[in-house]
């Protein structure tokens, strides 16, 4: 190893690079195995890849950090609907297999509490493109991506998250 140079064999690592299909957003239906309630939403991705979040009819949007992101499912692989009523809310009026055109991304802060994010595109081809850069976004592997979002993020992020948290208050325990 005497003739080793140093920094050859280190990981060249590039930022997220997330498309504008992404960034404009597109119309997915949520569902839950819970209830057979299906929600149509507008899934969209923060510019810098950070984070996606989606706004439901009634102007609701919630927030998913990549950071939490497990794994992304599609097709075969993917969450399918156990009801035969919510399957065939899913079903309707749509292009291509709905097996094709499943999503399924697992998210949880930890690998045994996980939970399930459960998508429907509208055609194959949108569902495969969401599929991949969730993937690759998932699975990336720049540790300073999160150190770096600057505060036009947080503050951006902070709009998208204001819910008041109601706090109990502890001088009575003392």
């Amino acid at each position: 190893m005497a003739g080793a140079q140093p920094g050859v064999h280190a990981l060249q690592l590039k930022p997220v690079c997330v498309s504008d299909s992404l960034k404009k957003g597109t119309k997915f239906v949520k569902w839950d195995d819970d209830s057979a309630i299906v929600t149509p939403i507008i899934l969209r991705s923060d510019p810098q890849g950070f984070f996606f979040y989606w706004t439901d009819q009634n102007k609701e949007t919630e927030l998913l950090d990549l950071s939490l992101v497990k794994d992304a499912r599609c097709g075969k692989h993917a969450r399918a609907p156990k009801d035969p009523k919510l399957r065939e809310l899913l079903d309707v009026g749509n292009i291509g297999r709905l097996e094709h055109r499943m999503i399924t991304v697992v998210y949880g802060a930890d690998l045994v509490n996980i939970s399930y994010l459960n998508l429907v595109a509208f055609q194959e081809e949108v569902a495969k493109v969401w599929w991949i850069e969730i993937s690759e976004a998932c699975h990336c592997l720049n540790p300073y991506d999160t150190v770096l979002m600057p505060v036009k993020d947080f503050e951006f992020l902070s709009y998208l998250t204001c819910v008041k948290i109601p706090s109990k208050n502890n001088s009575a325990a003392k």
